[in-house]
């Protein structure tokens, strides 16, 4: 499963494509929302999973959502946060964000997370059964 992880604090980035690499996973990162608009735009069909984090200067997590939905569709998103705040996480449900978590996580919460997605994105990109 390819995994485009986009935060603004390098540490966290680095930190995530480690431990997720350490699982099986292949790690395209971003260090904020244009830089991932650019990594989506030229392999949307590769990128499986997109984790954002939501406070970031330029285009946030939330923008970047939104963005994603309405040039991308279905990619789906995980959205990180310190700020759990009601809105907030009500604005990521309304733009079809798949999960959100709370900062700080363990590891194992967060594949908790992309488990729980990524059984549907397999079977909808897998080939049709004879």
């Amino acid at each position: 499963m390819n995994v485009l992880i986009v935060d603004d604090e390098i540490v966290q980035v680095e930190n995530l494509r480690i431990g997720l690499s350490s699982r099986g996973y292949h790690i395209l990162q971003a260090l904020n929302g244009q830089e991932a608009l650019s990594l989506i735009e030229n392999d949307a069909n590769q990128i499986d999973l997109l984790i954002t984090d939501y406070a970031m200067p330029g285009i946030n997590g939330m923008e970047l959502l939104q963005l994603i939905r309405w040039r991308h569709g279905n990619l789906p998103v995980i959205m990180m946060t310190a700020y759990r705040q009601r809105d907030l996480v009500l604005e990521a449900w309304r733009n079809q964000c798949n999960s959100f978590i709370d900062k700080p996580f363990s590891l194992d919460r967060l594949i908790e997370e992309i488990e729980k997605i990524k059984g549907p994105v397999l079977q909808a990109t897998a080939p049709p059964k004879p």
